[in-house]
């Protein structure tokens, strides 16, 4: 009986970190997506792809989102014993 409890929890456990990690992910991929359908490949070569400091700052700007995300802490189930 403690074996499948303990079978239980861990099902239980990863299920929860699947759905913490998987609703924004399918969030993330919406956004890219609307952009990319909203957004011309010209405006964003134009906006982005200078050497200018006003290109620069503002392509540091949107990719500093994504280089922060790695850093958030995983989402952590202590077992309750």
């Amino acid at each position: 009986m403690q074996v499948l409890n303990s079978i239980g929890q861990a099902l239980f456990t990863s299920f929860s970190m699947l759905w913490e990690i998987l609703w924004p992910l399918i969030l993330g991929f919406t956004l890219s997506g609307i952009v990319q359908a909203v957004v011309s490949h010209n405006a964003m070569a134009k906006t982005l792809g200078g050497d200018d400091p006003k290109s620069l700052t503002f392509a540091t700007l949107l990719a500093l989102p994504q280089a922060l995300a790695p850093m958030q802490p995983l989402p952590s189930r202590a077992p309750s014993f």
